[in-house]
């Protein structure tokens, strides 16, 4: 697995930009963000298909030695 794609809420986080490493979680390891597009999804949410906006992250886990002082929380 190369890459991970990270679908999060419209208008997410200004500040996680390709580049930025984050955690998303204490649990969880380091990622980088690779991409970052806004893109619509169609769902069926019931008994009518619904259309809204989403943020998607391109991700790529951080090797140990890349890590520094530049990782930020998800918000």
């Amino acid at each position: 697995m190369d890459e991970i794609v990270w679908i999060r809420p419209a208008g997410y986080d200004p500040a996680v930009q390709p580049g930025t490493i984050l955690r998303p979680d204490a649990g969880l390891p380091e990622f980088r963000v690779l991409a970052r597009r806004p893109v619509v999804m169609m769902f069926h949410a019931g008994p009518t298909w619904d259309i809204r906006p989403f943020t998607e992250l391109t991700l790529r886990l951080v090797e140990p030695e890349e890590a520094g002082d530049q990782t930020i929380p998800v918000r």
